[in-house]
């Protein structure tokens, strides 16, 4: 039997030892004892908080009062939660348990009681409301249909909204049932092999199932599970995603990657097209120049007269034909204005009546108000033609009809994207050119080869008719589609944005040439090419004019500074080598503002800043040149001085 000394070192022991902090206080809140634990949880010595008032060590008093009030109703408080404050002043999270010990004998009533912490517990709890919390979102918000049911007999607990929509069930017709009793599962035998899996591995990835939705479409599925545990059953963690909006995925993707394919190809064969169509366009200058130089000094009856036109006839058919080649490569020379879409169809459909066959009915209906596109009159004009003369082949030797029209409409960037051209167009309200023929169709082979430069299905065609309109688009940055099947006929339909600018009342250009004209001065000459830089040379001479010649930028420039007072134009060749004709004109332009200049190319002018400075604008003049479209050049250039 242990006598009192020691039971009372026993106590002594275990209270010294005590992990928890055991502690004494009066009502009133004077801490009586406290165990050495307090070092532990607090960092004071129990001696530092004895006599002292325990609310200076609450992080919220109001915490002191609700357990007071507790306790004087039920005389205990068990795992309350409260805030304490450590010897630095760190906030410790505790659970309390107390009991109010009524005084006998007269002597004072005490609280007893137990803290303990619980700040990893604390800890461990907020973590695990965050991952759950994490988990609602990432479940709620997946774009693939989510369930889980229980193990044992299938019964959803819970889904997501996409599981709701690809079902087309509510939430309260799934939350309870399971999925046998709905009939989800198209084949049961699937399910068995689901579990089966999911007991032998834990988990199941893509397993190609057929389920039933509530209005009895049977769809395709590729399903994921894995089993979980909640509230310590086994449950089904099950991800499904339809098969068909994945093959439907990849259709895209291949689409798409078919679009840039061909994109990179029509782009090579643009920069071939272009290139080939600019160096031969420096050869026609110099073919074209010396035949008209030529004819210039032949008298009518020379034998030799004949033969030089047919010379310059066979280079301006093919000069013609660089301009369809750059067309394609959207590098022709454009002349954009505010135009009505409708003015020109109007204008250019008299000229449809030429065509071959008398059986081919052409009916033009445009809109009922203007349609204002920034474009190039000229080149609209050629696009109508080219559909219209494919339509009218189309049709042949057989009676039919062409019908062009006009609309608006609004183009979203969806529906641009089926189209040809391009891609990154914006969306936004469009004018419509459509050409339809009730001619022989094409297959979609020819469809997708439609555009393609040389490409054609008539033994004697170039190729280019198509790929020239397509070229046109591109530079009005336009979009075309195609509807076509064998035996029904074709509809191009041309897509140009609309414009918020005027349409500008076209004016008759300079008064013709009285043949009267002749120039004096001294004119600089710029181009890398030889043959060009002769012929022009000469050209220029019988306008009456002297010649400076230079070869690259930095030859002009040195001309430039040391003639400038003699100069009174340059002709300025916009592709050279050292410095291009843009570079030349802004440096140019910084020496003298007032330089005349006619910028001379095969390609459309470059609509860079530099051509907006200085106190002329630039006049531009297409390659090749005749020495009448010189002359012209020249004269709207000086007119005035």
């Amino acid at each position: 039997m242990a006598v009192p000394g020691q039971r009372r070192s026993v106590i002594d022991a275990l209270f010294e030892n005590l992990h928890d902090v055991y502690f004494e206080t009066t009502p009133e809140g004077i801490l009586l004892h406290v165990s050495p634990g307090v070092r532990r949880l607090l960092g004071f010595e129990p001696r530092e908080v004895e006599g002292r008032p325990v609310v200076d060590r609450y992080a919220d008093p109001a915490q002191r009062e609700q357990i007071l009030e507790r306790l004087r109703q039920d005389g205990f408080v068990d795992d309350a939660n409260v805030d304490m404050l450590d010897r630095d002043g760190r906030v410790v999270s505790c659970s309390l348990g107390a009991v109010l010990m009524p005084g006998h004998a007269g002597e004072d009533d005490v609280i007893r009681g137990l803290l303990r912490d619980i700040s990893d517990r604390r800890k461990f709890e907020r973590e695990l409301r965050e991952s759950e919390e994490r988990f609602r979102v990432v479940f709620e918000t997946t774009p693939d249909p989510v369930g889980i049911t229980r193990v044992e007999d299938g019964t959803f607990v819970d889904v997501n909204e996409a599981m709701l929509e690809a079902s087309g069930y509510r939430r309260e017709e799934l939350i309870g049932r399971s999925t046998l009793s709905l009939g989800i599962w198209a084949d049961v035998d699937q399910r068995r092999l689901l579990l089966d899996s999911l007991a032998r591995e834990g988990v199941v990835r893509d397993l190609e199932t057929r389920f039933r939705v509530k209005d009895g479409r049977v769809i395709t599925a590729l399903v994921s599970a894995r089993l979980v545990s909640i509230g310590g059953k086994p449950h089904i963690l099950a991800v499904s995603r339809d098969v068909e909006s994945i093959r439907r995925l990849e259709r895209e993707h291949q689409r798409l990657v078919e679009r840039m394919r061909k994109a990179q190809k029509l782009e090579s064969l643009g920069l071939l097209a272009g290139g080939i169509a600019h160096d031969f366009n420096n050869l026609l200058v110099s073919v074209l120049g010396n035949a008209e130089l030529i004819s210039h000094r032949m008298s009518a009856d020379d034998p030799l007269r004949e033969p030089i036109s047919q010379i310059a006839d066979a280079a301006s058919r093919a000069s013609e034909l660089c301009r369809e080649l750059l067309a394609y490569a959207g590098r022709g020379h454009l002349e954009f204005a505010p135009c009505d879409l409708n003015a020109i169809v109007q204008e250019t459909s008299p000229l449809l009546r030429f065509f071959p066959s008398k059986k081919v009915t052409i009916s033009v209906e445009t809109a009922d108000r203007p349609l204002p596109v920034r474009a190039d009159a000229t080149q609209i004009r050629q696009l109508i033609l080219n559909l219209a003369t494919n339509a009218a082949e189309a049709i042949g030797d057989a009676e039919g009809t062409i019908r062009i029209g006009t609309g608006r409409t609004r183009c979203t960037k969806e529906f641009l994207r089926t189209t040809f051209v391009d891609d990154r167009l914006e969306q936004g309200d469009y004018a419509v050119l459509s050409v339809t023929d009730d001619g022989c169709g094409m297959t979609p082979e020819t469809c997708e080869r439609v555009f393609d430069p040389f490409f054609s299905t008539k033994v004697s065609g170039r190729g280019l008719g198509l790929a020239t309109v397509l070229g046109i688009v591109r530079g009005h940055h336009g979009a075309i589609r195609i509807d076509s099947s064998v035996g029904r006929g074709t509809t191009v339909e041309v897509f140009l944005p609309l414009t918020d600018e005027p349409i500008e009342l076209r004016t008759e250009a300079m008064d013709r040439d009285d043949g009267t004209w002749a120039g004096e001065g001294t004119i600089l000459l710029v181009d890398d090419d030889l043959a060009v830089r002769s012929v022009a040379r000469r050209m220029i001479e019988r306008l009456g004019f002297e010649v400076l010649e230079a070869a690259d930028g930095v030859e002009a420039l040195d001309l430039f500074r040391s003639r400038r007072e003699r100069i009174r134009a340059v002709i300025l060749d916009l592709l050279m080598p050292k410095m291009t004709g843009e570079e030349v004109l802004s440096a140019m332009v910084d020496i003298d503002p007032g330089v005349r200049v006619i910028l001379s190319s095969g390609y459309s002018p470059q609509q860079s800043d530099e051509r907006a400075r200085g106190d002329r604008p630039p006049v531009y003049l297409q390659k090749p040149y005749t020495l009448a479209a010189l002359k012209d050049a020249l004269r709207s250039l000086l007119a005035g001085d």
